[in-house]
């Protein structure tokens, strides 16, 4: 499943690559990325894919994944697609008659800052760790059917991140603000080491942050209840952080939610019927 959703970006993104080494030059464009998932893709089909245990089914997806990601940004500058910050902000103002960000704004406290920044720097790393439990406790099943979740759940918010670009409300809405977020040094220059490392400045809705924190929540309590209940206070920072902090609108945060329920739901059932069609070709 994860290989059709792959090729499905994987076409658009070949093309603007091509369209952009026209115009810049060869070597100025990123071939690398390029090859990169050309290789990963060729490699999948290379391995042997009925095994549950299969490396190219449980990891590689995930790293191809976020190849695509660090890539999208070239499909919003192909298709020309404009900013929608300014729908997603009416549309806060219709669903919290606010925008939810300004008005936490009132909240600002330093240690509170810190512990919200390092709760959403940690994304990165909280799907991975629930997925190395399944892993060393060889629960193969129940780790197939997660990063199955956990990887369709990542394309449908690059969709989202392609069709409605948007900026975020800290670069959309700075002259709004009344003071800066109060915080230490270290975690002002974490919020900077994050903008640093962002491919693309326009992946906010729907908020992947909360889609997928949502669904290690639900997989760690229905599987892992010791490790829900130590994870449950990282969860709850990063749902209040992403408003906080300014990355997201309260939009965002909301379709995110949905999108990690709906992917919870029905990815597994996707993926039982490509499986079955694919194993009569």
């Amino acid at each position: 499943m994860e290989e059709l959703f792959a090729l499905i970006f994987f076409i658009p993104i070949g093309i603007a690559i091509f369209k952009e080494s026209l115009e810049k030059g060869f070597f100025d464009t990123g071939w690398g990325s390029l090859v990169f998932i050309f290789t990963l893709i060729w490699f999948f089909y290379e391995v042997p894919k009925n095994s549950q245990t299969s490396f190219s089914r449980t990891i590689l997806p995930a790293f191809l994944c976020l190849t695509i990601y660090s890539n999208s940004y070239k499909l919003i500058r192909l298709f020309n697609i404009p900013d929608a910050d300014r729908l997603l902000l009416k549309i806060d103002h219709i669903l919290f008659k606010t925008q939810p960000s300004l008005w936490l704004e009132r909240a600002n406290i330093s240690w509170l800052t810190d512990y919200l920044t390092v709760t959403y720097f940690l994304y990165y790393f909280y799907p991975l760790v629930l997925g190395l439990i399944f892993y060393f406790k060889k629960e193969w099943q129940i780790l197939r059917k997660y990063a199955v979740t956990i990887v369709i759940c990542f394309y449908i918010g690059y969709l989202g991140y392609v069709l409605i670009p948007a900026i975020g409300p800290r670069l959309y809405l700075p002259q709004q603000y009344k003071q800066e977020l109060k915080s230490s040094p270290f975690s002002l220059e974490l919020r900077h080491f994050l903008d640093k490392i962002q491919p693309t400045k326009r992946d906010c809705f729907p908020s992947l942050h909360n889609a997928i924190t949502l669904l290690v929540l639900i997989f760690a309590f229905r599987y892992h209840r010791k490790f829900f209940w130590g994870f449950l206070p990282f969860a709850l920072g990063l749902f209040v952080g992403t408003i906080y902090l300014r990355y997201h609108y309260g939009v965002d945060l909301v379709f995110g939610w949905l999108l990690g329920l709906i992917c919870f739901w029905k990815s597994a059932d996707l993926n039982k019927w490509w499986e079955a069609k694919t194993s009569r070709l």
